[in-house]
């Protein structure tokens, strides 16, 4: 199992998260096994380079970006990609920004990076993942233009999608429902993909599960919740 992100998930409309900097949204995330996030323009801006490092090293798990570059330098801020053995297959993993204009920091187009890197990364696995902020109509042009993509995990701007996506390029998408003030965590993606041997996908189930009272709480995390109010 993988559980990913699609960005901007570290502050939001109000605490735990927003008075500690993201820093309880990263310890909540360590707790629930996170194996990656996208590192979302809104969160950048929000809290800025030297507070993102900070979180960066408090997490388990890593924020993914192959598009933010520190400006004036050209280094990444974050891994552009990770790589993960699962059920006999080698899937990779990679992370987009969406476009925005900040200080300390450049945003490259994520179309132009999206087809330099699944390009060079569909020779190294049989599964390639794409966790993006960009947006989904930005995803969207991205999965009809770069070949290679198995699914895209999106966020960003655009409306609530209760079901894949499936595009003319083969990859699917799956959008994250955007929050309203006050109502963030109210659903959890769960998609079960099933992959031959070549990496092609024959069967999947997708459930966007509303996170209500009939699902009983983890008493750690309930604890944990408690602890922060």
């Amino acid at each position: 199992m993988l559980v990913l992100d699609a960005g901007d998930s570290l502050t939001g409309d109000r605490g735990p998260g927003t008075q500690s900097k993201g820093k309880s949204s990263v310890e909540a995330m360590n707790a629930m096994g996170y194996d990656a996030m996208a590192l979302g323009e809104g969160d950048l801006a929000r809290l800025g380079v030297s507070e993102i490092r900070e979180r960066m090293k408090e997490a388990r798990f890593p924020f993914l970006s192959a598009n933010v570059v520190i400006s004036g330098s050209g280094e990444l801020l974050a891994r552009p990609y990770i790589t993960r053995q699962v059920d006999g297959h080698r899937i990779a993993i990679i992370g987009l920004t969406g476009k925005a204009s900040l200080p300390g920091v450049e945003i490259r187009d994520p179309l132009t990076v999206a087809v330099e890197v699944v390009t060079r990364l569909r020779k190294q696995a049989d599964i390639v993942i794409l966790v993006s902020h960009a947006g989904l109509q930005v995803n969207q042009k991205i999965a009809a233009a770069v070949p290679g993509l198995d699914l895209i995990v999106s966020g960003g701007k655009g409306g609530y999608t209760p079901s894949p996506m499936f595009t003319k390029g083969g990859a699917v998408i799956v959008h994250a429902d955007a929050p309203s003030p006050g109502h963030a965590g109210r659903r959890v993606g769960v998609g079960h993909w099933t992959f031959d041997a070549q990496g092609k996908i024959t069967a999947q189930k997708w459930q966007s599960v509303a996170l209500g009272p009939n699902i009983p709480s983890d008493p750690d995390m309930q604890a944990w919740a408690a602890k922060h109010r």
